[in-house]
Order: structure tokens, then sequence, then C-alpha cells
């Protein structure tokens, strides 16, 4: 929505709800000057009814009705005679044009300062777009300048301001974060902001970060990759060799080892042997027995569970149906849990559900199939064929 589209929308929106208040006051008719006199003469002429009334019902004689009629025509000359001209209400035209135009000026500004003030029109204005991101950012920073100590709001800051690559901004969001609560990856990170906001350059601080790093996690893997880098920056390609190596030896993505082993080499290296990698693969069908008219977005779960069926599944891969047949690879990426990798074990469980309800628990009539494997059948894919509905 630009600009332009949308003050015009809230003008109109504007003159709609004043329209609503102003028509009723311009059209409302003067009732006069309504003085007391007047009052007081259409007193006289009610309670003179009512006499008549009562005497025509037998409620009093014609002697006592003539007695309170000269009552009332005395107190009636006496009023008019004391009485003053004096206004008791007046709705004259002045008054209300001067309260259409209190109406008119004053809520609308009103109205606009408190919408300002406590709505969200920046952002709609903004869209998806970059500038509703540093509207949000923007907003995060006002919320750690109430709450400096709130160290998952520094690591959302730090997070985002590196993706957007303002990397001075990302370096001195994580290291607030890391004086409140340093782990091996946020000092990492930090490192690899300053890095990147130096032209790349890790000597210094940056170097001093990975070296904390690895003190708190030896194993961390961006941490191995940014010591081989500093180490190299230094000029030690050996020591660059075998700290990569180490990181070698850890399980990686395929592109990411072909990339490491690249840069072994060029160090003058061999790059380290790989371990053998853990994964089971699976691929997923429905009977023809059982294939019917399922919704295109229904879920499609594929647990791995220890076959001792003790705590929660080891790993969980959600679809949808209309990707069946389908093929997913387990490894222990998918893990739950990092205490409790899908390696950890020799024989599984595994299931493949269709949840008819779209819940995580199995209901009758989900469609299901499972099968017992160990690891001499992981070697090669496993057939999971939907076969059966919970009874």
């Amino acid at each position: 929505m630009t600009t332009t589209l949308f003050w015009s929308i809230v003008l109109v929106m504007t003159g709609l709800a004043l329209s609503f208040l102003l028509v009723p006051i311009l059209r409302a008719r003067s009732h006069g000057q309504v003085t007391r006199r007047d009052t007081n003469i259409a007193l006289y002429r009610e309670r003179v009814e009512e006499l008549e009334q009562t005497l025509r019902t037998g409620g009093c004689s014609e002697e006592e009705a003539a007695a309170l009629k000269a009552e009332l025509d005395r107190r009636l000359v006496s009023d008019v005679e004391t009485s003053s001209d004096t206004t008791l209400m007046s709705t004259s035209s002045r008054s209300r044009y001067v309260m259409a135009m209190i109406t008119l000026v004053v809520l609308p500004v009103m109205a606009m300062g408190v919408y300002l003030y406590n709505s969200d029109w920046r952002l709609a204005l903004a869209g998806n777009g970059p500038e509703a991101v540093q509207i949000l950012l923007e907003r995060l920073e006002q919320h750690l300048l109430q709450e400096p100590k709130d160290a998952d709001a520094w690591l959302m800051l730090a997070q985002s301001r590196a993706q957007l690559q303002q990397y001075e901004a990302a370096a001195a969001a994580y290291s607030r974060l890391n004086a409140l609560q340093p782990s091996a990856e946020t000092l990492v990170a930090e490192a690899e902001a300053l890095g990147m906001a130096n032209a790349g350059n890790l000597q210094g601080r940056p170097a001093l970060l990975v070296e904390q790093a690895l003190r708190l996690d030896p194993d961390v893997a961006r941490g191995l990759w940014y010591a081989g880098l500093v180490a190299r920056q230094q000029g030690s390609d050996s020591k660059a060799v075998e700290v990569w190596n180490t990181l070698a030896r850890q399980q990686l993505p395929d592109d990411f080892r072909t990339f490491l082993n690249s840069q072994i080499v060029q160090a003058g290296g061999k790059p380290a042997v790989a371990p053998v990698t853990f994964r089971i693969q699976v691929k997923v069908s429905v009977s023809p027995d059982l294939a019917k008219t399922v919704p295109a977005t229904t879920p499609v779960f594929i647990y791995a569970r220890d076959e001792t069926g003790k705590g929660a599944p080891l790993a969980v891969i959600r679809r949808q149906y209309s990707e069946l047949p389908l093929e997913v690879t387990i490894d222990d990426s998918t893990s739950m849990l990092p205490e409790r990798r899908v390696s950890s074990v020799d024989r599984w469980v595994l299931t493949a559900r269709v949840s008819l309800q779209g819940t995580a628990e199995t209901r009758s009539g989900d469609l299901v199939t499972e099968q017992v494997i160990n690891r001499d059948q992981i070697q090669k894919p496993i057939q999971l064929v939907i076969d059966r509905v919970v009874p």
C-alpha cells in the first residue's frame, strides 16, 4: 500500500465518520425562545384543564371550582407581572454551527493524534520490504533500552543485523549478548561479524573470540573453521591443516566438505578421511486399496523411534499427502533432541502416518504403516507402504 493510497483511505473514512455527526447537528430545528412567562402560562392552562375535569367527574362543587379558578387567575397575573423575559432554553443557528465547527476540527485532530501514537501505521505502509524490517529492528532496539538484560532480544537483533549485512551493528549486538550469556556459537558469530566488517581480517579481537569459543566447546564446527582461517592469516598453514582436519572428521554437509577439503589442499595438507555417514533413506507411498480422496494439504508424519518405545521419537519429519510417494532422509540432523541422536541406537521402529485430523497424535481413521529395522538394513532405501487404517 502506497502512502498516498493510505492517507486517501484515512481521509475518506474520516469524512464518513464526520458526516454521521455533522448532518444531525446542522439539520436540527431551532426551538425558538422559551421564556419563563411562556412556561407560567402553559402551567396555568394545564391546571385549568385539570380543574374542569375534576368538576365534570364530581370531584368538587361548582362553588369550589370557581374559587380555585379565581386563585389560579390571581397567581397567573402575579407571575406574569413579576417574571422577566429570561430565556430558559435556546438552540440558535449560530450555536449549531459553532458545534459543527468544533466537531469538524477538534475530533479529527484528536482521533489522528491517538491513532498515530498507538497504531502500527508505519509498519502497515512498509509492507514486507526492508523498510518494515528496519522499523521492527528499531522497536527491538527501543525494547533493549528498557530491558538491556534480555539475551534473546540481543540474539535476535544480532542475527537480523548480520543478515542485513550490517556487520558492525551485528558485532556490537553480539558483544552485548556475550557479556550477558556467552556461548561458543555466539562468540564465533561475533568474531565473524567483526571480520566481515573489517574486510575479512580476523586478527586481534576476532582471533581471541574464536579461541575463547573453542575453550567452551572444542568441537564447535564454525569455531574450528575460523580457527583455521586465523592460522592461515598468521602464516601457519600447518596449524590450519591440523584444525581443519579436526573439523573434517565430523559429520558435514557434502557441499561444505568438498569446499573444506579444497582449502586443506591449498594449505598444503591432505584431507582427513570422512566418517561413515549415518543415514536412513525412506521411501513412503500409500497402498492403492487406501488411495482415496484425501485433501492435498493433509499432513503425513514419518517417525523414527527407539525399538524399546521409551521416550519421545528420535526423529519426526512432516510432509503433505500431495507429495506422496515421497523420499526422506533420516539422520542425526533430524534428531529431536541433541542428546538422543537417531544414530545412538541399533534398531528403529519406522512409522508413516496420514493424519486425517491434522494432529501429531494418532487418531482413529488415520492411515498408517510401521516397520522395525536394524543397522544391517539401512544400506539401501527402506520401503514404507501405508496399508492400514487405525481402528
